[in-house]
């Protein structure tokens, strides 16, 4: 089968590879400015986005070593964290020895790729089993696979373009390696240096050199991380596929959670308090700032297109008794504001993309969103899809996860309307739209049962039919055989 090969436009950001994880027996993706993932039901994709989550809300691998790092200028109090002399003492006769030449000696470069290796693989550990809401990191291993778990990802265009992070889980814990890092600049180092000239020269010389050591090799490992995997930085939101329930219903959950913690009376007892998967948690969170003084996303246009062309109304917060409760008011005469508990599941399942617009989401952002089409018509899907490229023309990076034929049809028609010169694609509806192949990148999740998994593979539109090869055709198929062999059979003469 031929496809569409992708030409011009924006490349992906970075690949990432698993392998063993969750449902999943391997799978290698390209992020691109619009992810898709498609596929049965239990076969990985959840898994995949909540990884991805992770990992860029993991990005404060840069704030997590500022914890307890001390800014740029002496102060009297000892570094919260003692490093060895293996990476101290050579940091220290690294800028004493050398006079603008920012090379890190070999053995230094080794200490210094362990210490980034060490601080990945625990702040990522946190944060996979904190998203997943997981208290043993087994329990995300594929339950069939002999082998271990690993993650792996690789940044593009970037200060090293080999950079490469490697997660192996081989019981309840990560270990990471790292393929290569990059070098640090002549202003980064020259800026050490007069740190160090800095220091007192009456204070306890022991103090002030570990004091030193200890600022500059936070500050050469952010700066590591940060020039090798930067794609992994901007921030994250995640809506999930329950969001409908968990948004419709906000007020009273809080509600009870703020009775209980008031109440000095007896309750009965519990095995253990639930909790929510991190992954949920963030969004309750998140959605609860919307309408909140200082708050606010770049956004609003984009909102009000989803709230006119999806939900046929208006999204309001009214804050007045403090905690948000969110209204619904359609474009009809004479409607009123009703609570979101009220509406329909399309308008509360897709209301939290436009409180998010307004409120949370920035330029660069990622924005994952599960099934976006679900209890949605499909003639509403179809400009679901629409609005995703929107998005994505507007600067927000965009991952999905989706059952829905008619989105990724639609999705299939704006890559062939880019193909047409300006001339002809102008005749046609949403030619502003257009997607470029390299825009977006759709990834099928197939069930092997012989692996006892999914394998994940990259489709592409076929230029002939203007569509993905995704397995939607198969099930279309079945059911039109057997529509006709019901039919033929009530041809047939009588038994």
């Amino acid at each position: 089968m031929s496809t569409q090969e992708p030409t011009t436009g924006n490349p992906g950001d970075y690949r990432l590879r698993v392998k063993n994880f969750g449902p999943i027996v391997e799978a290698e993706v390209e992020m691109r400015p619009l992810t898709v993932f498609v596929g049965p039901s239990n076969s990985g994709k959840s898994y995949l986005a909540g990884l991805l989550y992770a990992m860029h809300r993991n990005s404060a691998w840069t704030s997590l070593l500022r914890k307890g790092a001390l800014f740029p200028r002496w102060v009297p109090a000892r570094p919260k964290v003692q490093l060895p002399d293996s990476v101290a003492r050579p940091i220290h006769s690294w800028l004493t020895a050398q006079e603008g030449a920012p090379v890190i000696p070999e053995d230094l470069m080794a200490e210094l790729r362990k210490a980034c290796e060490r601080q990945i693989a625990q702040s990522m550990e946190d944060e996979v089993r904190r998203a997943f809401g997981v208290a043993d990191l087994k329990q995300l291993r594929r339950w069939s696979s002999f082998g271990g778990t690993e993650i792996e990802w690789s940044g593009k265009n970037v200060a090293t373009p080999g950079s490469a992070v490697r997660l192996d889980l081989l019981d309840s814990s990560l270990s990471a390696s790292i393929s290569d890092l990059p070098s640090v600049s002549v202003d980064d180092y020259s800026s050490w240096q007069h740190l160090m000239e800095a220091i007192p020269k009456d204070d306890d010389k022991d103090f002030a050199k570990n004091l030193l050591s200890y600022f500059v090799a936070t500050e050469v490992i952010e700066k590591l991380l940060k020039k090798g995997f930067p794609s992994t930085l901007p921030r994250a939101h995640y809506l999930p596929g329950d969001r409908a329930g968990l948004l419709r219903h906000r007020e009273a959950v809080f509600g009870n959670l703020i009775r209980n913690a008031s109440t000095v009376a007896s309750q009965p007892a519990v095995r253990e308090n639930p909790a929510f998967p991190g992954i949920v948690a963030d969004f309750l969170e998140e959605v609860g700032w919307s309408g909140s003084q200082g708050a606010g996303g770049d956004y609003t246009g984009l909102s009000v297109e989803v709230e006119k062309n999806l939900l046929g109304g208006e999204v309001e917060v009214n804050r007045q008794g403090g905690s948000p409760v969110f209204l619904y008011r359609a474009d009809a005469p004479g409607s009123e504001d009703i609570p979101l508990a009220r509406t329909s599941s399309m308008v509360s399942g897709l209301a939290p993309v436009a409180l998010y617009l307004s409120w949370n989401v920035h330029s660069g952002d990622v924005l994952i969103i599960e099934e976006p089409e679900a209890h949605v018509h499909p003639e509403k899907q179809v400009e679901i899809a629409r609005q995703l490229v929107r998005m994505v023309r507007d600067g927000i990076r965009v991952v999905i996860t989706t059952h829905s034929e008619w989105m990724v049809e639609q999705l299939g028609n704006l890559i062939q309307l880019s193909q047409l010169d300006e001339n002809r694609r102008a005749e046609f509806r949403y030619a502003d739209i257009s997607l470029d192949p390299r825009e977006i990148g759709v990834w099928l999740f197939r069930k092997d049962s012989a692996l006892g998994g999914s394998l994940v593979e990259e489709i592409r539109v076929d230029p002939e039919e203007g569509a993905f090869p995704t397995d939607f055709g198969r099930v279309r198929e079945d059911l039109y055989n057997e529509n006709a062999a019901i039919y033929n059979r009530g041809k047939d003469p009588v038994d």
